[in-house]
């Protein structure tokens, strides 16, 4: 059997037993079946059981909850995506990559919700982002945010520099920051909802 501890640092922290549930022994009769016990597994699963308690689900998973890259990242509960949202009004419109933007910031609330809810203990804890520069590659999207071109989109941005005094005076060559921003234990979190769950 595979150490799955040894994989990541957070399926390490957690406690308990890593132990693979029993495959299934022969045809199950469900109302929704989900292949994968991730981020987008499990939640898809536990939005469905809030809205209606009576559907039968199964989440299919090879080895535990949280074992992809779900359970091997660092960490973060961030809004935002890898593409900036210029990229995203020129594919989709100004008013969607807002909308998109926006959805995102109160996702990351609602995970603080739902571990709260849940008496999921994550370690949430919502403390903001830090942007910084180090080279002039990186500071148009920084820029883009000390111009405001977002306000929309982003709130609580600060001032040129503002984050210099939060990081080493190498690093802040221009600096913005986010509090819409947090971390959590994302294997816990996995583990929580896989411990709640329904044999159907």
């Amino acid at each position: 059997m595979r150490d799955y501890r040894q994989y990541s640092f957070w399926l390490d922290d957690v406690p308990g037993g890593l132990t693979p549930r029993p495959a299934l022994e022969g045809p199950a009769d469900v109302d929704v079946a989900i292949v994968g016990a991730g981020f987008t597994g499990l939640w898809t699963a536990y939005y469905l059981a809030k809205a209606d308690p009576h559907l039968r689900i199964a989440v299919v998973e090879k080895d535990i909850a949280g074992f992809g890259a779900s359970g091997r990242n660092g960490g973060w509960v961030s809004p935002f995506f890898a593409t900036p949202l210029a990229a995203l009004a020129k594919s989709h419109g100004h008013d969607a990559a807002v909308r998109m933007q926006r959805e995102m910031f109160t996702t990351v609330d609602e995970i603080g919700r739902a571990c709260a809810d849940e008496g999921i203990d994550a370690r949430f804890h919502k403390g903001g982002l830090l942007w910084v520069s180090t080279s002039p590659a990186q500071t148009p999207r920084v820029r883009e945010v000390l111009n405001g071109r977002w306000p929309s989109a982003v709130p609580r941005r600060t001032g040129r520099g503002s984050g210099a005094g939060k990081c080493s005076s190498v690093c802040a060559s221009r600096a913005a920051s986010a509090a819409s921003t947090a971390r959590a234990m994302r294997a816990s979190t996995r583990r929580a909802w896989r411990a709640g769950s329904r044999t159907p």
